[in-house]
């Protein structure tokens, strides 16, 4: 008996190591949706805030215009994932969440005309009140020397968990 238990230890950790990575831990996605919040922008676009349960990622899907110099304008709507810092814990538990990121230069073409676009995106959220807020600064540079930009009054976005 006393080399039986071993031995069906050693068979049941050699089974579980043949289990593979995605049943033995949740997706990505799971944990990416653990608290969800629906607001809107300043302009009335829509916006989708996903907190990883462990604070430390965000993935935000917003909707919005952004005014360009030569009187026209352009409506996007971009999904960003970027880091965050929980903080102001409550025990064991989460309060808030800082994040701000910025995108690298993406190309893309308006109207025919090849540019460069980026956004920078904050945000504050609180878990302990289920709010969530922050700002949107995107940035269109054409190549023909047209640029659309929220100029100096940022974007806002709200949101509730």
């Amino acid at each position: 008996m006393k080399r039986f238990i071993p031995a069906i230890v050693a068979a049941g950790a050699a089974a579980l190591m043949l289990v593979p990575a995605g049943l033995a831990s949740a997706s990505t996605k799971a944990t990416a949706a653990a608290f969800k919040a629906t607001g809107k922008t300043s302009q009335g676009g829509d916006v989708v805030l996903l907190l990883a349960n462990t604070g430390r990622r965000v993935q935000m899907t917003m909707t919005f215009q952004v005014p360009c110099n030569s009187g026209g304008s352009i409506t996007d709507t971009e999904t960003i994932t970027s880091p965050s810092t929980p903080g102001g814990f409550r025990g064991h538990h989460i309060s808030r969440v800082k994040f701000a990121s910025q995108t690298s230069p993406i190309a893309v073409t308006v109207d025919g005309v090849p540019g460069l676009f980026d956004v920078i995106l904050t945000g504050n959220i609180r878990l302990d009140t289920g709010n969530a807020k922050g700002t949107i600064q995107p940035t269109v540079a054409l190549n023909n020397g047209d640029k659309c930009t929220s100029g100096n009054t940022p974007i806002t976005w709200s949101a509730r968990f």
